[in-house]
């Protein structure tokens, strides 16, 4: 139990290498070397930007645009 908490709880960098041991650990096993397939080991990379906090401005109307008519 220990164990998973600990998975599920893994910085980011921790996270990257114990997924980078589990596809190496399958990459080596015999039923993939049975069945002559090549797995990659390098992991792939994206670019990405953090975005800033959208700005909510609340408008004179906005509790007659948001009240239900019904």
């Amino acid at each position: 139990m220990a164990s998973m908490r600990q998975s599920l709880f893994q910085k980011p960098h921790d996270r990257i290498k114990s997924i980078c041991n589990l596809n190496a650990m399958i990459a080596h096993s015999k039923e993939v070397k049975q069945w002559g397939l090549e797995i990659d080991l390098t992991p792939d990379t994206i670019e990405a930007s953090v975005l800033e906090r959208p700005m909510i401005f609340e408008t004179p109307n906005f509790q007659q645009q948001t009240t239900d008519p019904r």
